[in-house]
């Protein structure tokens, strides 16, 4: 498994301590508070890696002197200078290639938002499925010229038979769903 960026860490924030991925990017200070709320039991205004549950590569990325400690300050600072990695790895404890429900640190629901695939498991391939929304989304935007949120065949830039190999559902027109990289591989 490697390191993961963008949309899905952020998910992956999101889904662990609810919310925080959204409030991380719009507050960072409060985010920082939640987690000092939560991970740090000892209430000594620090927190380790031991008592920090979203991985090492995360904390290491928040532990911007990497003295092993993240203070309230140090972690609002790493939250403004840089997107922060999320190590999946790190929450795979038994080192099977995926993380399950039991590994899980947050939620039900935040499991949920991650187990794109809806297999049980949260691995590589619910990272490849994201990106691929991500980047039909970006397609949809870019041909969506009317902005109606589909693409009709007068937007589609090639030919008939290549709009209809698109349309799925044979609606006349394509959805995000449609430009997405595994509907095109049905």
């Amino acid at each position: 498994m490697r390191n993961l960026t963008a949309a899905f860490a952020l998910t992956l924030l999101a889904a662990s301590p609810a919310a925080l991925a959204e409030q991380a990017k719009q507050d960072p200070a409060a985010a920082v508070e939640k987690w000092f709320q939560k991970y740090d039991k000892n209430a000594d205004g620090k927190l380790t890696s031991a008592e920090f549950l979203l991985g090492r590569t995360f904390f290491d990325g928040l532990d911007l002197d990497k003295d092993g400690i993240v203070t309230r300050e140090e972690g609002v600072r790493a939250l403004q200078q840089q997107p922060v990695e999320v190590d999946l790895a790190a929450l795979d404890t038994d080192k099977d290639g995926y993380v399950t429900r039991r590994e899980w640190q947050g939620d039900q629901a935040g499991f949920d938002k991650l187990d794109r695939d809806n297999d049980g498991v949260i691995s590589d391939i619910d990272h490849k499925i994201e990106m691929d929304e991500v980047r039909a989304a970006k397609r949809l935007a870019h041909l969506d010229k009317d902005k109606d949120g589909v693409v009709s065949r007068a937007e589609w830039p090639a030919d008939d038979e290549s709009f209809r190999n698109q349309d799925l559902n044979r609606n006349g027109s394509l959805s995000v769903d449609e430009l997405g990289d595994r509907n095109r591989r049905k």
